[in-house]
């Protein structure tokens, strides 16, 4: 899964807003990130 394939699945999920983390892409959620480099997007999801 790439990085835009993640990105429209967290969009289609209520509260996750697109911003950036340390200057790269980042979806978060009550300000919080969905995504980091130290955890796979398969990982994420799971979570």
């Amino acid at each position: 899964m790439d990085y835009d394939a993640f990105k429209a699945l967290g969009l289609a999920l209520p509260l996750v807003e697109e911003s950036t983390s340390y200057g790269t892409p980042a979806l978060k959620v009550n300000l919080q990130n969905l995504d980091n480099n130290e955890v796979s997007y398969e990982h994420k999801l799971t979570l």
